[in-house]
């Protein structure tokens, strides 16, 4: 047992041919690095992925809302578009889900 440690321990003398402890430190800290890039790159695209989803959701409830405004206009309706818009929450409510709905479909998300 004790011929073991005594190879375990036998390569971090400082000898020649042997590896040394600024060796040792200078790997971990490239590795340190190195990972610390990967997890920045991860983080950064997937903030780039989200904030092109949240884009695409707020641009489809634009071409929604516009939809619903031709129509609307279209039918010479449009008091009754109006008041569906700002006093109904019913329709607020379906805005809202397709959006929460298309994003979550898009970037799923969890904590």
């Amino acid at each position: 047992m004790k011929r073991f440690f005594s190879r375990l321990h036998r390569p971090l003398r400082n000898e020649r041919g042997e590896i040394t402890f600024f060796a040792c430190f200078f790997v971990v800290g490239v590795v340190m690095l190195i990972s610390f890039l990967l997890l920045y790159a991860s983080v950064r695209i997937t903030c780039i992925n989200i904030r092109n989803g949240a884009k695409m959701e707020l641009n489809n409830l634009s071409a929604t809302i516009y939809a619903d405004t031709y129509r609307s206009q279209r039918e010479t309706n449009f008091e009754e578009y109006l008041r569906t818009l700002y006093s109904s929450r019913d329709y607020t409510e379906m805005l809202e889900a397709t959006v929460a709905g298309g994003l979550a479909e898009k970037v799923p998300l969890s904590t």
